[in-house]
């Protein structure tokens, strides 16, 4: 990842930024293993480069969140490369099972 990588999250509906830059993107990614027991990414598909240069992936998860929650969920990111490192990580998901995963305490 660049050390000015942009993190946005479209569906994110759990009111935290939907857009986050440098070091706010970095912690953020760096925080996801810590909610989870388990977390497995499967049925990952690559599709690229497209015509802007980018990367677009397909990919589904597996998990368990510390709460003891199944967290299954689909996912479509859209990665912009420079010099192949990730610059934009657009990442779109089910935010349904985001909140039964993580329901507000």
């Amino acid at each position: 990842m660049t050390d000015d990588l942009v993190l946005e999250l479209p569906f994110r509906g759990d009111g935290g930024p939907r857009r986050m830059e440098g070091d706010d993107a970095k912690r953020f990614i760096r925080s996801m293993p810590g909610l989870f027991s388990q977390l497995a990414f499967r049925d990952v598909v690559i599709q690229g480069p497209v015509p802007s240069g980018g990367v677009v992936a397909e990919y589904r998860s597996d998990g368990i969140t510390r709460a003891g929650r199944s967290y299954p969920n689909s996912y479509v990111a859209f990665f912009e490369l420079r010099d192949g490192r990730i610059a934009v990580w657009r990442e779109y998901f089910d935010p349904n099972v985001v909140a039964a995963a993580f329901p507000p305490a």
